[in-house]
């Protein structure tokens, strides 16, 4: 097994590393869009939800390769996987989503841009998800473009199936497991 992903990588290395979410992984993730050329402004939402409901808790979280933040929090059965679940340009990865994760690194037109943990992701706890954001209706109430309805293991919200797990070769399961913390 080691021989093959090794050819793996060698074949492709600057193949990017998927890490799925949910049960998987024990991970559910908020994920918020930053991307100024395409108004994403998902930073902005979660600082007036923030405001509103109260900080997150310190937690293991990730810069994304446009400038946006991803934070993990401890498997939460309830939380939602889809596009704009919190609010504008701040998503929900959860059962059936996937991140990518360090050393990932995209180019989108002349952008670029590389993962990067904020912190240490084998030392770093991860925290529970605050009551606020598992609560099925405090985002819609306070973001009327928040998209809340829970959507089936394999399946976004939106009803596009996005299989995860068949996208992810061994070598980046390898990969993933070298710059990700075991689970809790």
């Amino acid at each position: 097994m080691r021989r093959k992903i090794t050819a793996w990588w060698t074949a492709t290395p600057d193949a990017n590393i998927g890490m799925p979410t949910g049960l998987v992984t024990r991970r559910s993730v908020i994920d918020e869009d930053n991307k100024p050329w395409k108004r994403a402004t998902g930073s902005q939402t979660m600082e007036s939800l923030t405001t509103i409901f109260g900080p997150l808790p310190e937690t293991l979280s990730q810069t994304t390769w446009s400038g946006g933040k991803q934070t993990i929090f401890v498997y939460n059965p309830e939380a939602v996987n889809s596009a704009h679940s919190y609010g504008a340009f701040v998503d929900g990865r959860n059962d059936g989503g996937y991140i990518a994760v360090p050393p990932s690194h995209v180019v989108e037109g002349d952008r670029s841009g590389t993962y990067a943990w904020n912190a240490d992701p084998f030392t770093t706890p991860l925290a529970a998800m605050p009551d606020w954001l598992v609560d099925a209706d405090a985002a819609a109430r306070t973001c009327p473009r928040a998209r809340r309805r829970a959507a089936p293991l394999g399946r976004t919200a939106g009803g596009i199936t996005r299989p995860a797990g068949p996208m992810l070769s061994s070598a980046a399961w390898a990969r993933a497991r070298a710059t990700t913390p075991p689970l809790a």
